[in-house]
Formats: structure tokens, C-alpha cells, sequence
């Protein structure tokens, strides 16, 4: 059950990140991609080590700014 929930939690981020990531190549064209590139890769390592942190405890973690596709 937990580890399922964070497994799905997990792809939920990842799904999010790379729409994110294709929404910014697509900005890319009017300069505003350019900037979103790092800052959608540093929320990502922030995100993630959060994760890593709070299960290595084991809490359960719900990322912020995630979409919830998966249920």
C-alpha cells in the first residue's frame, strides 16, 4: 500500500515535469523557454531529494504542483 502510493506519487512528478519540459521547448521560440529549462530541472532535484528524505522515514509524500493523473 505505501509503496505503491509513493510509486504512484513518483510517476504522477514525472509526468508533470516532462509536459513541463515540453511546454518550455515550445517557449523556447520567445526567449522564456530558455529560463524555465533550469528552474523546471532544479524544482525537479528539489522535489525529488524531498521525496527521498521523507520515505527514507517513512512518511508519505505528496509533491507539490503535481498532477494527479494517476490515482
Amino acid at each position: 500500500e505505501y509503496l505503491t502510493s509513493q510509486a504512484i506519487e513518483a510517476l504522477n512528478w514525472s509526468i508533470t515535469v516532462i509536459l513541463a519540459y515540453c511546454v518550455a521547448l515550445v517557449l523556447v521560440l520567445i526567449v522564456i523557454g530558455a529560463i524555465l529549462f533550469p528552474l523546471i530541472g532544479l524544482c525537479h532535484m528539489i522535489f525529488c531529494i524531498m521525496g527521498a528524505v521523507a520515505c527514507s522515514e517513512g512518511k508519505p509524500y505528496r509533491t507539490p504542483f503535481a498532477i494527479r493523473l494517476m490515482k
